[in-house]
């Protein structure tokens, strides 16, 4: 009796296409950027530095120093592009 072969799959994308980028700028480094953005168009509003801050308590060595922290400061590109975006806070899943 021969052997059951299976087709191979076609190559799919799994994941939806993102125009978006993340980057992790130092926080210290605000205060030159936004002085540099003031004297630019002032009709584009100033990109925020948002903090996510970590859900996590850490333990042991990792809590004996303070700038030892997971909290990340973070900026979507284009900003603007993702500002405009419709905003859901639930989701239901089928």
């Amino acid at each position: 009796m021969a052997a059951a072969r299976k087709r191979p799959r076609p190559d799919e994308d799994t994941q939806a296409e993102c125009p978006f980028t993340v980057t992790h700028p130092d926080p210290n480094e605000k205060d030159k950027k936004s002085k540099r953005r003031r004297q630019e168009s002032e009709d584009q509003p100033v990109p925020k530095i948002p903090l996510q801050a970590t859900p996590f308590s850490p333990m042991g060595k990792f809590t004996k120093d303070p700038n030892n922290t997971m909290d990340r400061y973070y900026q979507v590109h284009p900003y603007q592009k993702w500002m405009d975006m419709t905003r859901y806070n639930s989701f239901v899943r089928t």
